[in-house]
């Protein structure tokens, strides 16, 4: 379990589907729990290859049919794990200071979003962070092993 807001996604599909300040969190796929499964619905980005040729992301965003809210992502490869968009958390979660913010998939940034001042050029990356969200968690103190959040 790892509640703290720090790792702020500038993907292009985040950003159209989610908006310009999406951050990544990581919950226990079994603590999930879903009211009005009947609206859940997915969408998976087409993704352009390097040849041109499209392929299905295997990266599913989950949203309500009801009221359009983004809700998370899960994806088969890492299926004990989900990724609530911080919009539909309804509890309180730690504030991080800029400085430790990670910005991630910098090359796919639109150029009016601006990274905020403060955060380390250690912090910011074209694609992933080189430290898990697990790990980043682990080495700040914030890492939960134990619960499975409410």
């Amino acid at each position: 379990y790892t509640p703290c807001l720090f790792n702020v996604c500038h993907c292009h599909t985040d950003t159209k589907t989610a908006g310009a300040y999406t951050v990544n969190i990581m919950g226990v796929t079994s603590s999930l729990e879903i009211t009005g499964k009947e609206y859940l619905q997915t969408y998976r980005a087409v993704l352009e290859n390097p040849d041109g040729t499209t392929k299905l992301s295997q990266h599913e965003r989950k949203f309500c049919s009801h009221c359009a809210s983004y809700m998370y992502a899960w994806d088969e490869r890492w299926a004990d794990s989900f990724y609530p968009f911080y919009s539909c958390i309804d509890t309180s979660l730690p504030v991080i200071p800029t400085a430790q913010q990670n910005h991630m998939m910098l090359e796919s940034k639109t150029d009016f979003i601006l990274v905020p001042p403060g955060v380390s050029m250690d912090n910011m990356f074209e694609r992933f962070p080189t430290r898990s969200i697990a790990k980043w968690h682990r080495d700040h103190g914030y890492f939960v092993p134990d619960e499975i959040p409410s």
